[in-house]
């Protein structure tokens, strides 16, 4: 297969589709990408790896982009620790 790498993005990304993705496709990365829904530019992205990721209840946000910083809020909000 020619095919390396397939990117997700837009909505969260459940486990069982990744898990799904995996059994399907082990040779294929899976990148999840997370940013504003409106225009689908991700400000985050997550290399899933089948055998650490399987069990995972929600799939990680991941790390920002090159050259730009990642904040999460919470409802009031205040900067968030990581995890």
């Amino acid at each position: 297969i020619s095919l390396k790498r397939v990117f997700a993005g837009g909505e969260p990304l459940a486990p069982h589709t990744a898990a799904r993705f995996a059994s399907l496709l082990p040779q294929v990365s899976l990148i999840h990408g997370y940013g504003p829904t409106e225009a689908t530019v991700d400000a985050a992205f997550y290399v899933l790896d089948p055998e650490r990721d399987r069990d995972r209840l929600r799939i990680p946000i991941g790390k920002p982009v090159p050259g730009a910083r990642l904040y999460v809020l919470d409802p009031h909000l205040a900067v968030q620790p990581c995890g």
